[in-house]
């Protein structure tokens, strides 16, 4: 029985963070921690941690890691009972290190990840979206798709459409990262697949430029509106966002903070805004409440921060 707000679709991996402060890697530094993290997992873990009941739809493998990953996503309060652990199989695996001026760079195994095959078997996608039928609300984003075989994508748009017909809806975050797409054209073809689907994107001005071209905020509105978006934020890091919902555009400013590390401050934006947004809240409610978030999770290491830094927000 379903009984949370929102299912995310995607892929989580294995952190590891480096001993000098997650500072470049040297011969004398080596890898001093062990954690987690995903966009999509990032976000369903800052809505639980926020009131907002969110299932996890992903695939891990049968080791004592994954066992692990699994325990602590139930830690957090995120529901795991569509999470497949696939035979013989390992989750993947990323190392994470910072710059100075917060910003984050990744290295990545990923090429044999569970999460990529969750959808291939006809069988088990049909029982996956007979499940998340039953959802309020879905979430996803460009890494999702990235990850999937061009067959499990259409299928996916396929179970989309009839979800969404049935009044289901639908949040996405483009999250566009090159290395996972080997051509541009085709993914945006497949990106502008995926808006005709949305009725809230959350998507950022700079993933907007680096797949589509680099021109005014405006005109990327204007094209992404074109699409159907019936809800359209489109960050902008420290300048804050547009909110635009039935012709209106709002802007909202960001917090002023000094950033120790940038990853996941997209991820936990999403959650505050997507939050804010299923518990009644007005668009200019959600994108404050979003910011604020954000602000608190780039003054600390990791994807995700300790619980005592976002203790006492609630959606």
């Amino acid at each position: 029985m379903v009984t949370a707000s929102v299912a995310v679709i995607g892929e989580c991996m294995l952190e590891m963070s480096l001993a000098s402060g997650g500072r470049a890697l040297s011969s004398s530094t080596l890898p001093a921690s062990l954690s987690f993290g995903g966009d999509v997992l990032n976000t369903a873990v800052y809505l639980s941690r926020l009131g907002v009941g969110v299932d996890f739809v992903t695939a891990v493998g049968d080791d004592k890691l994954s066992d692990w990953l699994i325990d602590q996503w139930q830690l957090e309060g995120v529901g795991c009972q569509y999470v497949s652990q696939f035979s013989n199989s390992s989750p993947g695996l990323y190392l994470i290190s910072t710059d100075d001026s917060g910003e984050r760079s990744f290295s990545y195994w990923r090429e044999s990840s569970p999460a990529r095959k969750l959808f291939d078997d006809p069988q088990r996608a049909s029982e996956l979206y007979q499940a998340l039928s039953q959802y309020p609300w879905l979430y996803l984003t460009g890494i999702s798709l990235a990850i999937m075989s061009p067959e499990a994508r259409e299928s996916l748009f396929g179970f989309i459409d009839t979800y969404r017909a049935a009044g289901g809806k639908v949040g996405f975050d483009s999250n566009y990262r090159p290395r996972l797409w080997s051509d541009v054209t085709q993914t945006r073809a497949i990106f502008s697949q995926m808006y005709k689907r949305c009725d809230l994107a959350l998507l950022t001005l700079d993933d907007e430029e680096d797949l589509f071209g680099e021109c005014t905020a405006d005109q990327h509105i204007s094209r992404l509106l074109a699409e159907g978006i019936v809800e359209l934020v489109l960050k902008q890091g420290p300048e804050g966002c547009l909110v635009i919902v039935d012709g209106e555009e709002l802007a909202v400013p960001a917090q002023s903070v000094k950033p120790v590390d940038t990853t996941s401050a997209g991820d936990s934006f999403n959650a505050g805004y997507l939050g804010q947004r299923i518990n009644g809240g007005s668009p200019e409610q959600a994108a404050k409440f979003a910011h604020n978030l954000a602000g608190i999770v780039i003054q600390h290491p990791g994807a995700i921060v300790a619980k005592e830094f976002t203790a006492g927000l609630n959606c």
